[in-house]
């Protein structure tokens, strides 16, 4: 699996566009990839904001095209800081150990058949939890924000999703399980910057 951490060119037109509209950063990620992508090769992302400046970290099972419309659209290094920083690694899980998360998802609600967004806090940590139990995981301690609407356009179709960010501490309690949702993300609307789970051991004291 590899992850990387893109510096976005905030001076490009298509990188304005994009962090406007999600569903042309969808666009801008997936030219790093070869076409059509096989479902199990998702590709999770997530945009983060360091000092006001835009990142993407990229989540794939298998390595970026080096001449991708993508790669038109990082930013210059300054400083000696690179403006992509990639790894290659394994999911390596202990079911004693205790891990930092973030995970910015899209958490909805099924009523009568059409899904509405959950707007509640205590609401949103209990479709968290829910999502534990499905992904073997248990919440030790979270933190709630929501961040408001996304827009997108696709066609005709105007695209609206809440976007929620959550951090705190979990543990495993299904090391099959929680890898499969590292893997492959966390709840819905995945191809547009939800559902990356990143974790990261902390440290006993």
């Amino acid at each position: 699996m590899y992850i990387s951490k893109i510096k976005l060119n905030t001076k490009d037109s298509f990188v304005k566009e994009a962090l406007r509209d999600v569903y042309k950063m969808h666009q801008l990620v997936m030219t790093a990839f070869p076409s059509p992508i096989n479902k199990k090769e998702r590709v999770l992302y997530r945009l983060e904001l360091h000092n006001s400046v835009p990142y993407l970290l990229i989540q794939s099972l298998f390595p970026q095209t080096t001449d991708s419309f993508l790669s038109q659209c990082i930013a210059p290094s300054v400083s000696g800081e690179p403006s992509v920083q990639t790894k290659q690694w394994e999911i390596h899980l202990s079911a004693q150990q205790k891990y930092a998360f973030r995970l910015r998802a899209n958490p909805v609600k099924d009523k009568g058949g059409r899904r509405s967004p959950i707007t509640d806090r205590s609401q949103q940590v209990d479709w968290l939890c829910r999502k534990g139990k499905l992904n073997g995981f248990d919440l030790l301690k979270v933190s709630v924000k929501t961040e408001g609407v996304i827009r997108g356009q696709k066609r005709s179709h105007n695209m609206r999703f809440l976007s929620v960010m959550y951090h705190g501490i979990l543990k495993p309690n299904d090391i099959r399980l929680l890898s499969e949702a590292i893997a492959t993300g966390v709840g819905r609307e995945r191809a547009f910057g939800f559902g990356l789970l990143s974790l990261s051991a902390v440290k006993n004291t």
